[in-house]
C-alpha cells in the first residue's frame, strides 16, 4: 500500500509533532508499506528556514528510509 503523509513540521525540525510523525512513518516503513512524506522547508522554531534548504523551491531527501519531498 502506499502513503502520502501531509505535514507542515517534519525532522529536522524539532517538537512532538514532528517527532510523532517521523516515529509513525518509521513504524508504517517497517510495515513494509510506501511512504512519502510532503512538507515544507524546514523552518521551526525560529521561522527561518533552515540552512541547506535556502533559496530552493523543492528538495527531495530520503531519512532513514522515508522519501521526503519539501516545498
Amino acid at each position: 500500500m502506499k502513503i502520502l503523509i501531509l505535514t507542515q513540521f517534519f525532522p529536522p525540525e524539532i517538537g512532538a509533532p514532528q517527532n510523532r510523525l517521523f516515529d509513525l512513518a518509521k513504524r508504517l516503513n517497517d510495515n513494509s508499506e510506501e511512504i512519502d512524506i510532503l512538507t515544507a522547508m524546514p523552518n521551526y522554531p525560529n521561522m527561518c528556514i533552515y540552512d541547506g534548504y535556502k533559496k530552493k523551491l523543492m528538495k527531495v531527501e530520503y531519512i532513514e528510509g522515508l522519501r521526503v519531498f519539501r516545498s
